[in-house]
C-alpha cells in the first residue's frame, strides 16, 4: 500500500464485526480505514464508549478496541485506539484483501488534513464559544469543545482579525463560514464547511501551508 493511500478509507465493504468479549455479532462494516471503521448496526452506544472488536477476516484475525466517535441512524463510527505495530500490519492486510474482493477507495476523503492550533469562535442559536481548531482541510476541520453541538446541526465559524489573534467575542472576529457538524467525541467535534467566504477559504489555505 503506497504512502498516498495509507490513510484513506475504503468503501464497498461487507465485513462482520463481532464483540471480542463473547464473539457475538454486533454489526457489519460499510467502510474501513487504518484509523477506524463505520459499522452498520441496530445498536447504539454513548459517545466515547470503547468497544472490544473482533474482525475475523479470511486472511487474518484482528482484535482491537474502537471508540465511538460518530452516531447516525444507520450505524456508528469507531476510531481504533491503542493500536500496536502488529495491529496496523493486520489492518493493512485486511484492507488489501477487501480491495481485491471489490471494495474501492473513497475518493471523497483524499483531501489533505493538517494538524494546527488556531483560534476560532463558533456560534449556534445565540451561543458564542471561543475555541481552537486542531485539524483542518479545505473541506472541514476539528474543533475543541467540552460541550459539542449535536451531529447534523449547523454552527457558524468566526475567524480572528489580524490585529486580534485570539478574539473573545464576535465583535472582534471576522465572519467565516457555516459548517455542519458531522461527528463529535469527547472534547471535540468535526465539521464540514458550508458556503465559506473567499476570505475564509484563504485563511484555511494559510493554516494548511503553515502546518506543512
Amino acid at each position: 500500500m503506497t504512502a498516498e493511500r495509507r490513510n484513506q478509507r475504503i468503501s464497498g465493504v461487507t465485513q462482520i464485526v463481532q464483540s471480542a468479549e463473547d464473539q457475538s455479532e454486533i454489526g457489519i462494516t460499510t467502510s474501513f480505514s487504518p484509523n477506524g471503521l463505520f459499522m452498520s448496526t441496530g445498536k447504539q452506544w454513548p459517545m466515547g464508549t470503547v468497544l472490544p472488536l473482533l474482525v475475523d477476516h479470511r486472511v487474518c484475525r484482528l482484535t482491537v478496541k474502537g471508540e465511538v466517535v460518530d452516531q447516525r441512524e444507520d450505524g456508528v463510527g469507531l476510531a481504533f485506539v491503542d493500536l500496536s505495530g502488529e495491529d496496523r500490519k493486520l489492518i493493512e492486510m485486511i484492507m488489501a484483501s477487501l480491495l481485491a474482493d471489490g471494495a474501492w477507495y473513497d475518493e471523497r476523503r483524499r483531501t489533505v488534513r493538517a494538524p494546527v492550533f488556531s483560534p476560532v469562535i463558533w456560534s449556534q442559536n445565540g451561543r458564542e464559544a471561543p475555541s481552537w481548531i486542531t485539524n483542518v482541510s479545505t473541506e472541514g476541520c476539528l474543533i475543541e469543545a467540552e460541550d459539542a453541538p449535536p451531529v447534523e446541526s449547523r454552527v457558524f465559524l468566526h475567524l480572528p482579525q489580524a490585529d486580534d489573534p485570539e478574539p473573545e467575542n464576535l465583535s472582534s472576529a471576522l465572519g467565516g463560514s457555516q459548517a455542519q457538524v458531522v461527528h463529535r467525541r469527547a472534547g471535540c467535534f468535526g465539521v464540514e464547511f458550508v458556503s465559506p467566504t473567499t476570505e475564509f477559504i484563504q485563511s484555511m489555505h494559510k493554516m494548511i501551508s503553515k502546518a506543512d
